[in-house]
């Protein structure tokens, strides 16, 4: 296998192994904590034990959705790269690489094909790195460490004449509003090319929305604890001193929005200081900070949304519960 020199280093790591700065997340987080409902960036819940967590949570009874994912995967990964035929993939948010391997073993073939593992964190990317190295020895392998909210100029364009196959599991795009969705879903058809095509893991509307809401609030706690881990993460970069005990998880269905929001509430009035740039906040007893919005779909409105920014639904793949879909998109026909 290819394994280019940056698999060692990945390019643009910084000393912790992600690809933000300290200042970046400082800004990112005086922003959302100074607005009148205080909310703070999703992505950076994954850090090392951010990351821990979620695997955790993957395991739990009430998380449908990763097996929900993996069970599409293994029954029509055959007839997803069948229709896709990519010359090249393009993993956004790899991690460690386990889903996009059942389509790359799917494929019958990796000799010629070129995969480019995108993640924030360069530990995940070794990580994926070293599990194809031993189990797809022939397979061309370019990681690229980049956060997917800005992947402009990171992933080089399409190979002349190549087919290549976006994908983007576990439901993330859902984690973007409205606004900044339309845009990504611009750029994701950019990325994929003329003669490209996408597969995007998303989450299905349910008729009861406990279900959803449960695999957000499970009874062992993890999920709280991947949540309030965000706080931690602010502490450790940015030499901050939330008590992490001081908050308490909370999980809310926004019917009209059609989504979930994981928030954190304060139990008691608070000041928290922010050393890195000097400037404290304070919270009010019951004062919530969101931590991160998870769209629901139903077919229809998944489709609407992608004509917007000139895709087309070729395929709808769902689990036999249908409680999670991977539709597969052509960019540019």
């Amino acid at each position: 296998m290819d394994i280019p020199p940056q698999a060692e280093a990945v390019s643009h790591a910084s000393e912790e192994g992600e690809s933000y700065d300290r200042y970046e997340l400082a800004y990112e987080v005086l922003d959302g904590l100074t607005r009148p409902f205080k909310e703070l960036p999703s992505r950076f819940l994954y850090d090392a034990r951010g990351a821990e967590l979620f695997d955790r949570i993957l395991g739990l009874p009430e998380y449908y959705q990763g097996r929900a994912e993996m069970e599409i995967l293994r029954e029509e990964g055959v007839s997803i790269m069948s229709y896709a035929e990519p010359d090249e993939i393009v993993d956004i948010g790899a991690g460690s690489g386990v889903k996009t391997k059942i389509l790359l073993e799917a494929a019958g073939r990796t000799s010629g094909l070129s995969y480019f593992p995108v993640d924030n964190s360069a530990p995940m990317l070794r990580q994926c790195i070293q599990q194809l190295r031993r189990d797809l020895p022939s397979l061309s392998v370019t990681p690229v460490q980049a956060d997917f909210a800005s992947l402009d100029g990171s992933v080089p364009p399409p190979a002349a004449e190549a087919k290549r196959l976006v994908t983007m599991f576990g439901g993330t795009l859902g984690n973007l509003l409205p606004g900044s969705r339309l845009r990504f879903w611009r750029e994701l058809a950019a990325l994929a090319g003329p003669k490209g095509t996408l597969l995007l893991g998303v989450d299905l509307l349910k008729e009861d929305p406990q279900v959803t809401e449960s695999a957000y609030d499970d009874t062992a706690g993890v999920t709280a604890a991947f949540n309030k881990n965000l706080l931690q993460v602010i502490n450790d970069r940015l030499d901050a001193d939330f008590d992490l005990g001081a908050f308490d998880h909370l999980v809310v269905f926004d019917d009209a929005n059609g989504w979930i929001e994981m928030r954190l509430r304060a139990r008691r009035r608070c000041r928290v200081h922010i050393g890195l740039v000097d400037r404290a906040v304070d919270f009010e007893p019951g004062e919530e900070i969101r931590t991160e919005v998870s769209a629901k779909y139903s077919q229809r409105d998944f489709e609407r949304e992608a004509s917007w920014a000139g895709l087309r639904l070729e395929k709808w793949f769902t689990d036999a519960a249908a409680q999670f879909a991977l539709p597969l998109l052509a960019a540019g026909r």
